[in-house]
């Protein structure tokens, strides 16, 4: 387990963004020329998960919501990187950091009710903190993939960039990942271009 109670911040706007958090109560953060304040439903909402593959890499993460937080199921449906279930007696939204989904149900069953505060910029966008005490590290380091870092801030300052390998503000969403893959194919394709250009040249 984490022995730093550090928490992951979600920031919910047209593209998931990502941000690193110290030990709270934190009242507010600044992000992207926005300032997001704690709504005042507590630093314990309700229960989450943290969604990981079958190679416990951490795809995403599970949050219930209570009646505080149930205007989060409107808002949810309106980003593509978000999946709302409503069971019935309770409602979630699972939140997906990438365009990967395979979540393993064995390996995602947390029901962390840790520090959870949601918190809302003047302009209505969302972010919930997330604490990630239950995190091993192995599983911290997994976020490495993204190959990108998360942004480390301070209580009520704007948000810092600290030279971490794993930490800097993302942008994932499946249309990043398109274009980086496009991006990498187009490379590729030109550098076998010129290679073939120059071996008929010689």
């Amino acid at each position: 387990m984490s022995e730093e109670r550090s928490c992951l911040i979600v920031i919910l706007g047209e593209q998931v963004r990502l941000a690193k958090g110290g030990a709270g109560p934190i009242q507010s953060f600044d992000s992207n020329g926005k300032c997001y304040r704690d709504c005042g439903f507590g630093e314990f909402t309700e229960f989450y998960d943290w969604l990981r593959n079958s190679r416990d890499e951490v795809l995403g993460v599970r949050y219930y919501l209570c009646s505080d937080t149930d205007f989060l199921f409107g808002y949810a449906q309106e980003i593509g990187y978000a999946l709302c279930v409503d069971r019935g007696t309770f409602r979630y939204i699972e939140i997906y950091f990438s365009h990967q989904r395979d979540v393993d149900p064995l390996r995602s069953g947390d029901q962390d009710f840790l520090y959870d505060p949601v918190f809302r910029s003047d302009d209505g966008e969302i972010a919930i903190a997330f604490e990630m005490g239950s995190l091993s590290e192995p599983e911290l380091l997994t976020l490495e993939r993204f190959k990108a870092t998360i942004n480390v801030f301070e209580r009520g300052q704007t948000l810092a960039h600290y030279a971490l390998k794993e930490n800097s503000e993302v942008l994932l969403d499946s249309g990043l990942h398109r274009e980086i893959e496009s991006h990498i194919a187009s490379t590729l394709e030109d550098l076998l271009s010129s290679r073939s250009e120059a071996a008929s040249g010689e």
